[in-house]
C-alpha cells in the first residue's frame, strides 16, 4: 500500500497530510473505497484483499458502535456493557493491596 500511496501521491487529488481530528463514519467508507480504486488491476497479495474486505464489512458497524459508546461516557464515567444503569465501583485494596472492581 505505501508503494501505491507513493505513487498516487503525485495526484493533484490526492492528500499529503492526513487530519487524525475527528473520524467519521462516511469517511471511513469513503477511505475505503478510494484504496479499493487505487488498488484495482493491480497485482496485490491475498492478505491484503482479505483485510480491505474485513475494512469494508466491519468497520462502519464498529464506527457506529463506538460512536454510540462515546456518546454513553460523554455524561458518566464508566458505564456495564451488559446492564446500562450499573457503573464500576472501586473496593477497599486487600492486604495484598490488589484494587478490585
Amino acid at each position: 500500500m505505501e508503494k501505491v500511496y507513493k505513487e498516487e501521491q503525485h495526484t493533484p487529488n490526492t492528500p499529503n497530510t492526513p487530519d487524525f481530528e475527528a473520524i467519521e463514519t462516511d469517511k471511513v467508507e469513503a477511505d475505503i473505497a478510494q484504496i479499493n480504486n487505487a488498488l484495482k488491476g493491480k497485482d496485490i497479495d491475498n492478505k491484503i484483499k482479505q483485510k480491505l474486505n474485513y475494512a469494508k464489512k466491519n468497520w462502519s458497524v464498529n464506527m457506529a458502535k463506538y460512536e454510540k459508546q462515546d456518546a454513553i461516557l460523554k455524561e458518566r464515567n464508566s458505564y456495564s456493557k451488559t446492564d446500562k444503569d450499573a457503573t464500576f465501583m472501586r473496593m477497599k485494596d486487600n492486604h495484598m493491596q490488589n484494587g478490585q472492581l
